[in-house]
């Protein structure tokens, strides 16, 4: 039996609207066509206005420089009913796209329920116009597919307009402009569209790289740059007086490195019989002295009776064994977090998620459940410990991943390698913390905790010089527990505090003049 799909389907009812079909039932009102939202939201993020009214200030803001506007008018007129429940994942798709293409000084704001605002202040002109177009276009590929290539009506729009006709004078959006700048957009869109109804050949694949926001200090320079260089103290003249030892304690032994070849990551490739599990880990946070926070924590079974591997030791070095682990945490960890939030638990949410599948060129299918999560409160109680960054990235690369993941959640915060922090690069790059995992630690660096006490005093201290914090996983033993948090650590975690739990919880008092050694 021939099956049809459903003429009320979505990809059905976005092909008829821009193909000319009406389906609308009779007797049904057609949806006005506006180039805002609905709620005619006119909020603006205080970061925002304070760039704008700089700008408005001057003669080159207000006559060199044109807001852009990104609308998903289009796209949310084709859905109909269903805007409402996919409006969030879709905005979220969008902010990722916008953060790709920004380019770095550039400033953007989401505006009601379809559109954006981009400012693009350290381009031309027509370098800022055509950024706003290919964000536009690749928006509209990244929503449907490659079902819709050739369609003449764009599912998302790129407008323009002056700088002292998008803004009034209160610093408030000036949203007629805006409707105006949008509906012309349109028109000219339809015009065309009648006159040309043949499918258009899709555009040549570009070679060069998605533009990524990257801070400024990084623009432009290669890798073999001497900035990129550390310098090493045998470089200083012994004879030099401004080169004096403040630091009089003990030095720590050198942490060994970790044996050739060895990448922490042994488990062999997830097959069909493989079975996973999402638990939590109560993590103990400074700010406060509470266990406040609760880092998700992977487990994976690949046969009956077998001890589950934990966290990176569940993940194999190829790209599905990782990204299907990643992708199981995420929605898992969105899941609960969400309930945690129903709950009134106000606790922060930590997720591990690995390099590739955040740096991958589909990293919006893996991260597309955080939108089951309210943007406050990602915004307030979600980190991203990235993990498994190579050793000799980029630093440009580095900073690109980080800045497009940062609309996720609070912060990002990077997982290094005891011994080998990458302080500089990773506070450069725009994380604002790095920590170690102990699990992860090769053989021959597991020691006693005196030397391993030494080792994260050390660490701890090229994190605070860069001006990051830093936190220590799977802490197993109480003596190690207790030094790093009495050296300063904002986040510690492992079975010496307190065992893994089903859900995350409410936040606990946990006072750090409680963490000390027994008497004798």
């Amino acid at each position: 039996m021939a099956s049809s799909r459903p003429r009320d389907g979505l990809l059905s009812r976005i092909a008829g609207r821009l193909l000319g079909r009406r389906d609308q039932p009779q007797g049904s009102p057609p949806q006005a066509r506006q180039g805002g939202s609905d709620t005619q939201d006119n909020y603006v993020p205080d970061d925002f206005r304070m760039a704008i009214d700089q700008m408005v200030g001057e003669d080159q803001g207000r006559f060199g420089i044109r807001p852009h506007v990104v609308s998903l008018v289009e796209y949310r007129e084709a859905v109909g009913e269903r805007w409402k429940k996919i409006a969030d994942k879709v905005m979220l798709i969008a902010e990722g796209v916008i953060n790709l293409h920004l380019g770095a000084g550039n400033i953007f704001s989401r505006q009601g329920t379809d559109f954006f605002i981009l400012v693009f202040r350290n381009l031309p002109a027509e370098e800022a116009r055509r950024r706003a177009l290919i964000i536009a276009q690749e928006l509209g590929t990244r929503l449907v597919g490659d079902q819709f290539q050739g369609i003449d009506i764009p599912l998302a729009l790129a407008a323009e307009l002056p700088m002292a006709d998008a803004f009034l004078e209160d610093g408030r959006l000036n949203m007629k402009a805006v409707a105006a700048a949008v509906s012309e957009v349109r028109s000219i869109v339809a015009s065309s569209a009648q006159a040309v109804r043949k499918p258009a050949a899709p555009p040549p694949a570009q070679a060069r790289g998605p533009i990524a926001t990257i801070p400024a200090d990084l623009v432009g320079v290669p890798p073999d740059d001497p900035r990129w260089r550390e310098f090493s103290i045998k470089q200083r003249k012994a004879a030099d007086p401004q080169w004096q030892v403040l630091e009089s304690r003990p030095k720590a032994p050198p942490v060994p490195p970790p044996p050739p070849g060895h990448s922490g990551y042994t488990a062999l490739p997830i097959t069909g019989t493989s079975k996973m599990n999402l638990v939590w880990r109560p993590t103990w946070i400074a700010d406060g002295e509470t266990i406040g926070a609760y880092k998700a924590q992977v487990l994976r079974t690949d046969s009956e009776g077998q001890t589950p591997m934990e966290g990176a030791h569940a993940y194999s070095i190829d790209d599905f064994t990782i990204q299907s682990l990643d992708r199981f945490l995420i929605a898992g960890a969105m899941r609960d977090a969400a309930a945690s939030e129903r709950a009134g638990n106000g606790s922060t949410v930590v997720l591990p998620i690995h390099w590739r599948s955040l740096a991958g060129d589909n990293r919006m299918e893996l991260v597309a459940p955080f939108a089951d999560l309210l943007k406050p409160v990602r915004d307030s109680r979600v980190v991203i410990d990235l993990f498994g960054v190579p050793d000799d990235i980029d630093p440009g690369r580095l900073a690109e991943v980080i800045a497009a993941n940062r609309l996720l959640c609070r912060e990002v915060w990077v997982r290094t390698r005891l011994g080998y922090s990458r302080a500089e690069k990773a506070a450069k790059a725009g994380a604002t913390g790095i920590g170690i995992d102990l699990a992860e630690l090769p053989p021959n660096q597991k020691t006693d905790d005196s030397t391993l006490l030494a080792w994260l005093d050390e660490y701890l201290g090229a994190a605070n010089r860069a001006g990051l914090g830093a936190y220590v996983w799977s802490v197993r033993r109480r003596h190690a527990l207790i030094g790093a948090v009495q050296t300063g650590f904002a986040m510690v975690n492992g079975p010496a505090l307190m065992k893994d739990i089903p859900r995350p919880a409410k936040v606990l008092p946990a006072p750090k003049a409680r963490f000390t050694l027994p008497s004798g």
